[in-house]
């Protein structure tokens, strides 16, 4: 794990609203993903007892496998929101951008929608829209 990983895992475990973002951001990202791939919801309160405590919580194998990588690829993209945060401050403070649209133009293969016209994956947790879920992957 790199030092940033820890850093940015550190400000999402201290900041409690940040940390509660991510949960319900992750939480409904893992819902989503279940019903796209299975038609039925997965028990709210038990994948919120697994997210909280991992050793507890009523889901099957399957679920806890997905919950688990689903909730590592929500933390991946709010790591790497707070890289891009501390990245375009840096450069705007230096001259390097002058505002945000210079930054992602810099940023472009980063922020390119994936093939075919997707959506990146980071852009996808934005905001799940349950009439349209996400497929798996």
């Amino acid at each position: 794990m790199s030092l940033f990983t820890e850093l940015t895992d550190a400000v999402l475990e201290q900041d409690p609203n940040l940390s509660l973002e991510c949960f319900l951001s992750a939480r409904r990202y893992i819902q989503t993903r279940w019903r796209a791939l299975h038609g039925t919801p997965m028990p709210e309160n038990a994948l919120t007892l697994f997210l909280t405590d991992p050793s507890r919580g009523d889901l099957t194998e399957e679920q806890k496998s997905l919950a688990r990588s689903s909730y590592e690829a929500v933390r991946r993209c709010y790591r790497c929101a707070a890289w891009d945060l501390l990245l375009y401050n840096q450069m705007l403070r230096e001259g390097v951008v002058h505002d945000l649209r210079e930054f992602r133009s810099l940023q472009r293969r980063r922020y390119a929608a994936g093939d075919g016209g997707r959506e990146t994956c980071c852009e996808a947790l934005c905001a799940p829209d349950p009439a349209s879920p996400i497929p798996g992957t």
